[in-house]
């Protein structure tokens, strides 16, 4: 078996090398990943598959954007799980310089006019990597979940985002309070709207983690904007300052109302007071 590893190794590269169909090489990476970080049972060197992969892995870089554009939920669906494989064979390889310029593709990504699935998990993906900041991620959320976009598209970009493990999302606070930052700011029959899309994008967790998501959103941190002053809330969104002069605009209303007079303000509680001592 050993004298056959290397003729096969040749004819998966002359493959790879005039391979079209890029999912099929991401499908590929992670096995390849494994053999050369861990090797296999027929003992391949791992010296042997790496070039391989990494060359396969530049053709997957050149030919991803294009296999992103038109496509379909469910093609959409099937290439999200194709970038999931590539994440993760470059998790097992460690290879630092590989990661960035994945990081980057995933990045022009988000700025293509790809399926919105694609452009959250991206996003997803780059937030887990320390990549986007709390703050870049506020105004991509705020982008991409403006009321001008179409509710599904709005859902799928969610979805995307809140893709993968509900307890590594847990620790996340970032994504949590940009939410809790949009669904304040949504006007009410725009969040009416947007609520069932919304319960779609959590359906995928567990039970118990969809408790610790309420937990975790029943102690939210408020969030900060850049001038690092708390984002409005639901609870601070009511509470309004009262405005003294125009409230004072409706006492001669009042008091005609009440039967206690007319005129200014002035004299309006001039009167109100006479009413108050007749009935006294």
């Amino acid at each position: 078996m050993s004298a056959a590893v290397d003729p096969l190794l040749t004819r998966i590269q002359s493959l790879a090398e005039i391979g079209s169909d890029v999912r099929h090489l991401m499908q590929a990476l992670l096995p390849l990943a494994r053999v050369a970080r861990y090797g296999d049972v027929r003992g391949t060197q791992a010296g042997h598959v790496e070039p391989i992969l990494v060359g396969m892995f530049e053709r997957v870089l050149v030919g991803l954007g294009l296999a992103c554009s038109s496509l379909g939920d469910d093609a959409a669906e099937r290439m999200l799980e194709s970038i999931d494989q590539v994440s993760m064979a470059l998790d097992v390889l460690n290879r630092p310089d590989l990661q960035t310029e994945w990081q980057e593709t995933l990045a022009r990504l988000m700025d293509r006019d790809v399926h919105a699935l694609l452009r959250g998990w991206c996003c997803r993906l780059l937030l887990e990597k320390g990549v986007l900041d709390d703050g870049e991620l506020y105004c991509r959320a705020r982008l991409e979940l403006s009321p001008a976009n179409p509710p599904a598209v709005c859902a799928s970009w969610a979805t995307g985002l809140l893709r993968g493990s509900g307890l590594l999302l847990l620790h996340q606070d970032g994504v949590w309070q940009v939410f809790d930052r949009w669904l304040c700011e949504l006007p009410p029959e725009v969040f009416v709207e947007m609520l069932p899309l919304l319960r779609r994008a959590f359906s995928g967790f567990s039970g118990p983690e969809r408790r610790q998501m309420g937990e975790k959103v029943k102690h939210l941190t408020p969030a900060q904007d850049a001038s690092g002053k708390a984002a409005p809330s639901q609870a601070g969104a009511g509470s309004q300052t009262v405005d003294h002069e125009r409230a004072r605009l409706v006492l001669p209303v009042l008091a005609q109302i009440l039967g206690t007079g007319s005129g200014g303000p002035a004299q309006s509680n001039g009167s109100s007071a006479n009413g108050d001592s007749k009935s006294n």
